[in-house]
């Protein structure tokens, strides 16, 4: 989603600061921001406007990081579930 960095050159995206400092998977999205109460402003309002303009509401990140090395990254799956719906679906696997 290119159109969803466009902005602030300060502007990050909290999937890498957050989702990927662990190898287990995170729900992520607008609908999942009630059990992420350290988020800061700035992490909330990009998150938000993900949902907004794409419809993003959930998702799943999947951290990938070769371990003992500084370089990461992963997989954020995005969806337009909405949160019981997503869980129902994503938990049980």
């Amino acid at each position: 989603l290119p159109a969803l960095h466009d902005g602030p050159s300060d502007l990050f995206d909290p999937f890498l600061d957050y989702c990927c400092e662990s190898y287990e998977p995170t729900f992520t999205g607008a609908d999942f921001l009630p059990d992420y109460p350290y988020l800061r402003d700035a992490d909330v309002a990009f998150i938000q406007r993900a949902a907004d303009a794409f419809g993003w509401h959930t998702g799943l990140g999947v951290p990938v990081r070769l371990r003992g090395s500084d370089r990461f990254g992963g997989f954020n799956f995005g969806s337009k579930l909405r949160r019981d719906a997503f869980v129902t679906r994503i938990e049980p696997h």
